[in-house]
C-alpha cells in the first residue's frame, strides 16, 4: 500500500516536506501573489491548488536563465528536491531547491545567498526541454514528416537545411514549421489544378 496521501500535509501550496524524493515538473502558469510569496507558480504535477512558492534564491536562479518576464517561463521544466539544511528565521526548517532546469544550454553553478551574509555555491543541471515521454512521441512524429516529405522527394538533408539545425535538435516548433511547409508543397498550383 502506498501512503503517499496520507503523509502529506494540508497545505494551500507545495511545501519541501511534499517531496520524499526530487520531482521533475513542468510549469503551466505563473501568478502574481502576495507580499510575503510574490509568485506562484502552478505546475502540472501539484496544479494550481497547490503551487510552488519559490524563495527568492531560487527565484533568483530561475530569472537569470530564463529571464525575469514569467511568460518566457511557461512550459519549462524543473526539477525541484527538498533541501533540509533551509534555515528560516534562524531554525532549520527544510526548503524546496533546484536541482536541474530546461531550457538552459548546459549545467551551470550559481553564488546564492543561504541566509544574511553567507553564500554558498549551487549547481544546476541541464533537463531536456521535453518530458521523455514526449521526446519519444516527438521522435516518432519527426520520423513521420521525413517519410512524407520524401515522398515529395525533399530529403532529410534538405529538411535540416531548412530549418537550420540536425534533426536530434529538432523542437516541437521545428516540427510545426515542417507542416506549414509542407502545406505549400502539398497545394496544387493553378498549373496542376488546370
Amino acid at each position: 500500500m502506498d501512503i503517499t496521501k496520507a503523509i502529506q500535509p494540508k497545505s494551500d501550496q507545495l511545501n519541501a516536506d511534499d517531496l520524499a524524493q526530487p520531482v521533475t515538473v513542468t510549469i503551466t502558469d505563473v501568478r502574481q501573489g502576495n507580499a510575503e510569496q510574490p509568485v506562484h507558480i502552478v505546475t502540472d504535477v501539484y496544479g494550481d491548488r497547490r503551487p510552488w512558492k519559490p524563495a527568492k534564491t531560487m527565484l533568483r536562479l530561475m530569472a537569470s536563465q530564463w529571464g525575469v518576464e514569467t511568460t518566457a517561463w511557461h512550459g519549462k521544466r524543473v526539477t525541484i528536491y527538498r533541501d533540509p539544511s533551509v534555515t528560516f528565521g534562524g531554525d532549520t526548517v527544510g526548503g524546496i531547491r533546484i536541482a536541474a532546469m530546461s531550457g538552459i544550454n548546459r549545467a551551470f553553478t550559481d553564488t546564492v545567498t543561504i541566509k544574511r551574509g553567507k553564500r554558498s555555491k549551487v549547481t544546476v543541471d541541464k533537463l531536456p526541454d521535453v518530458a521523455p515521454q514526449q521526446q519519444h512521441d516527438l521522435a516518432d512524429r519527426i520520423g513521420k514528416a521525413i517519410a512524407a516529405f520524401d515522398a515529395l522527394g525533399t530529403t532529410q538533408a534538405d529538411l535540416e537545411q531548412h530549418i537550420g539545425h540536425p534533426v536530434s535538435e529538432w523542437t516541437p516548433d521545428d516540427l510545426q514549421a515542417l507542416m506549414g511547409l509542407y502545406a505549400q508543397k502539398n497545394t496544387p498550383t493553378d498549373e496542376e489544378q488546370a
